[in-house]
């Protein structure tokens, strides 16, 4: 399983990123991104949550908790709940 350190690098990459235009988007500094990605400082809570907002990501995902990450919960979610209709419908 992921930690936080691989997935903030997987997250940045696949959405082609630098750490120079993350820090920015996100009004960090650039070497708070490196140290993250290094494993070398953790996260504050709010830094987190910044982070899984702007990915669209749960904090257990981000955090390498899960291998699910959010919009895939909520896909299935979405399908369970019209599933459950057309049962109700019959």
């Amino acid at each position: 399983m992921h930690n936080f350190a691989n997935r903030l690098k997987e997250l940045r990459e696949k959405n082609r990123l630098t750490q120079s235009a993350l820090a920015s988007l996100l009004e960090f500094d650039q070497s708070t991104i490196s140290y993250n990605e290094l494993g070398k400082k953790e996260p504050s809570i709010e830094s987190l949550i910044k982070l899984s907002d702007f990915f669209c990501v749960s904090l257990d995902y981000l955090v390498g908790r899960t291998d699910l990450d959010v919009q895939f919960k909520r896909f299935v979610l979405e399908e369970l709940n019209q599933l459950i209709k057309k049962i109700d419908e019959n």
